[in-house]
């Protein structure tokens, strides 16, 4: 296998694998202080009762998603590993919306709450706001996850089995 079709076969993965990490880190934040997640999205005021009951789940999701990612990416499991890029794909939409609808005023002084108060201190120091700052984190993870997804699309020649 030459140079360069190695190296396309090892971008998908790696685009997987920041994504994996990324689902990992904010599942394990939200998980370990969960309280202070919930503080912060309810003072988004965007979550009617029912979708704030259902909000404890959503730790495990990012968390799950990112491991599922880890174990079948790159295995030759090619259509679970679309679909869970696929579901990756769809729960990052989600979350996107989701930030544009928090209020501007709201979303600049208590954060998105995807990645903890870090994320929010990075964000102002870097001038941008925590609105811009989180739509650039989700437009990165949109290219990562159609490179990922190409790389489930790829069928294996029979030398690299």
């Amino acid at each position: 296998m030459s140079e360069v079709s190695s190296r396309q076969h090892r971008l998908p993965a790696i685009a997987a694998g920041v994504i994996s990490a990324v689902w990992i880190f904010a599942g394990t934040y939200k998980a370990l202080d969960f309280s202070l997640f919930k503080q912060t999205v309810e003072s988004h005021g965007v979550l009617n009762d029912l979708l704030m009951t259902l909000l404890p789940a959503l730790p495990a999701i990012e968390l799950l998603l990112g491991f599922s990612m880890i174990a079948v990416i790159g295995h030759g499991l090619r259509r679970v590993s679309l679909a869970i890029v696929t579901v990756s794909f769809l729960a990052l939409s989600a979350m996107t919306i989701y930030t544009w609808l928090v209020p501007t005023a709201v979303l600049e002084s208590v954060g998105c709450g995807c990645f903890g108060p870090g994320f929010n201190k990075i964000a102002s120091g870097l001038g941008l706001g925590n609105r811009i700052s989180a739509l650039a984190v989700s437009a990165v993870l949109f290219i990562l996850h159609v490179v990922a997804a190409q790389g489930c699309a790829h069928k294996p020649q029979p030398s690299q089995q």
